[in-house]
């Protein structure tokens, strides 16, 4: 941890070095934010540490709302001004909207991410002392080890449920660190995807019952999934209910595999 710390503030010192306007000479710099969902308290937080240096910066700003897509046309859109190098600096939140930049940027300016769980895995960085681009930034990945050996210190696990967007690089990067941690430590191990644009996940968690009630079939491995996620969650406060929806109704519609996890 305090590795980590002191290679955020190397960074946080090296981009203000860079952006800071010296006694001798006041030079405005301008700085590209490519924001993921409007400003965050980490984006708020570099912003502020600039103007606390005394750097006088004039950002321009792109906001994802979420939406790779939107991203990917909105960065298109500035590509001619970071061609022609308008922008000194080009700061990122977070690994997609990260991703979009350096393939868009290809090295013209630097780029500094914020709020990347894995630089390497992502493809950011060739590695983390070495990024072998114009690229850095700070990571505020835990390792996946650490943080599942800590907790089982206090409480064993002998299965585990692991819910991930399959869309989004950190969940797949993270989904696979726990397959590979669950293995070594012998644990069992379901992983199940999560659909992010429909109410369907809410839903099961909300009313497992009302989401069972409402469905007649299990078809697809999505709906699968959350059929048997519904009957977990419902075997959590009813599992006579859950048993009887299993063997009534639902046992034909899952996999071996997911009946004896509900079981």
């Amino acid at each position: 941890m305090l590795s980590k710390i002191l290679k955020a503030t190397l960074v946080s010192a090296s981009i203000i070095s860079a952006l800071s306007a010296t006694s001798a000479l006041a030079q405005e710099k301008n700085v590209l934010m490519v924001l993921w969902k409007s400003w965050m308290p980490a984006d708020k937080a570099f912003a502020q540490k600039l103007k606390d240096s005394g750097a006088i910066i004039h950002y321009s700003e792109i906001n994802a709302d979420q939406d790779r897509s939107k991203l990917a046309t909105a960065i298109r859109g500035v590509e001619g001004d970071i061609v022609a190098k308008k922008f000194d600096l080009i700061y990122s939140y977070g690994t997609v909207s990260t991703q979009v930049t350096k393939a868009t940027v290809k090295n013209n300016t630097p780029v500094v991410f914020n709020i990347v769980f894995d630089p390497v895995g992502a493809n950011l960085v060739t590695a983390k002392d070495a990024p072998g681009a114009n690229i850095t930034g700070v990571t505020n990945g835990v390792p996946i080890t650490m943080q599942f050996d800590t907790f089982t210190k206090l409480k064993p696990i002998k299965d585990l449920l692991v819910l991930f967007n399959s869309r989004e690089p950190n969940s797949n990067i993270i989904e696979r660190e726990v397959r590979d941690w669950a293995q070594k430590a012998g644990v069992n191990v379901i992983s199940r995807r999560v659909t992010p644009d429909t109410t369907a996940l809410k839903d099961v968690l909300d009313s497992p019952t009302k989401y069972l009630l409402s469905r007649a079939t299990a078809r697809g491995t999505v709906r699968q999934e959350l059929v048997t996620l519904a009957l977990i969650r419902l075997a959590t406060s009813d599992a006579d209910n859950a048993a009887q929806q299993l063997d009534s109704k639902w046992s034909v519609h899952l996999s071996p595999e997911e009946r004896n996890w509900v079981w």
